[in-house]
Parts: C-alpha cells; sequence; structure tokens
C-alpha cells in the first residue's frame, strides 16, 4: 500500500513537471506556433491549401505575362500588311522586285521583327540611299547584330554577308546583311528592333 501511494505521488509529480514544462515552452513560442500546436492536421492542411492556392495563382499570372510578352510568329507567309508594318518601322522602300522569303516577329520588353527578302540586284543600290543605311559602312565581320541561325532566317550560311547597322530614333536599330547571289537577285536580311 505504502509503494502504491508512494507510485501515485510519483506519477503526480511527474505530470506536474511535464504540464509545467509545456506551459514554459508554450509560453516561448509565437501566436501562430501556439496555435499551429494546438490545432488538429484538418486545421493545417486548410492553411496548406490556402497557401498552395496562392502560390498557384502567382505561378498562373507569371506564365499568362511570359506569355503576353515573349509571343513569337515565325512564318514564311508574307501579307502585304507584313511589308507596309515593315517598311513604316525600318524605314525603308521595298522596290517591285522584292520577293518576301520569311518574316519573325518577337514581342516582348523589345520587340523585333526580322524580315528576309530577295530583290534584283539593279535595285539594290536605290534599296540601300533610300534606308537609314545609307551613310553607313557595311562589313562582311558583322553578321553578329542579325539573330542566330533559324529555319529559313540563316544569316550565319553565305560566306560572304555584307553587314551594319543604323540607328533610328526613340532608341531602335535597323540591322541588315546583304548576301549576293551568282545571279541578279540578292538576298537581304533586315532585322528591326527595339532598345
Amino acid at each position: 500500500m505504502l509503494s502504491s501511494s508512494f507510485h501515485a505521488r510519483s506519477l503526480g509529480r511527474k505530470c506536474i513537471a511535464q504540464t509545467a514544462s509545456k506551459s514554459y515552452h508554450l509560453n516561448r513560442l509565437s501566436a501562430s506556433q501556439q496555435q499551429a500546436m494546438n490545432e488538429g492536421p484538418w486545421e493545417q492542411y486548410a492553411v496548406n491549401k490556402r497557401r498552395l492556392v496562392f502560390w498557384i495563382i502567382v505561378a498562373l499570372c507569371v506564365i499568362v505575362t511570359l506569355w503576353f510578352y515573349m509571343r513569337i510568329d515565325f512564318r514564311t507567309k508574307v501579307t502585304q500588311e507584313d511589308l507596309a508594318l515593315c517598311a513604316d518601322r525600318m524605314r525603308v522602300t521595298f522596290p517591285k522586285s522584292t520577293r518576301p522569303i520569311g518574316i519573325w516577329y518577337q514581342y516582348g520588353m523589345d520587340d523585333a521583327i526580322c524580315l528576309k527578302i530577295e530583290i534584283a540586284k539593279s535595285d539594290l543600290g536605290v534599296f540601300i540611299r533610300e534606308s537609314p543605311l545609307s551613310n553607313e559602312k557595311l562589313e562582311n565581320d558583322w553578321r553578329f547584330l542579325l539573330e542566330p541561325d533559324k529555319g529559313w532566317w540563316d544569316p550565319s550560311k553565305p560566306k560572304i554577308l555584307l553587314s551594319g547597322q543604323a540607328g533610328l530614333p526613340n532608341a531602335q536599330f535597323l540591322n541588315i546583311g546583304i548576301d549576293y547571289l551568282p545571279d541578279d537577285k540578292v538576298i537581304i536580311y533586315l532585322m528591326w528592333h527595339e532598345t
């Protein structure tokens, strides 16, 4: 009887000590930590679910924004509207012999338009004189001004590609690459871009 009484008192002291210890540690925790300890698994699941929904919404907003600002239109069908837009942005006049090969629109923080055309060699002089490039020196080692190769856009392909750049108003630029073909034709790579 004495031992069971002693055992009961010993257990009572342990319970009091554990309760006091838990109370001491709870007082040292922040309010949110105390709430999390008192919540069951369903309440914590609801909190985590809200956080997950929040981050999913943030991710979707980022994806939609990137899609809107990083759209790319790469095609070989060039319309008269495309040529009119290029003539306006690039400040060039396309001769009647112009045969469009492809157009590449890049939309983003800084828009860009790449246009590849073929014209008669006899029209090249007038084309350059009436463009912003009339006073620019064209050299073979400036092809890096043009975008990297992609499908029909292949400025690295010609052995000799006279190329250069002209500044336009509003921090815009026009880059050019000229590939003289063996016949009476010339391939021209034009790239207009913002900075």
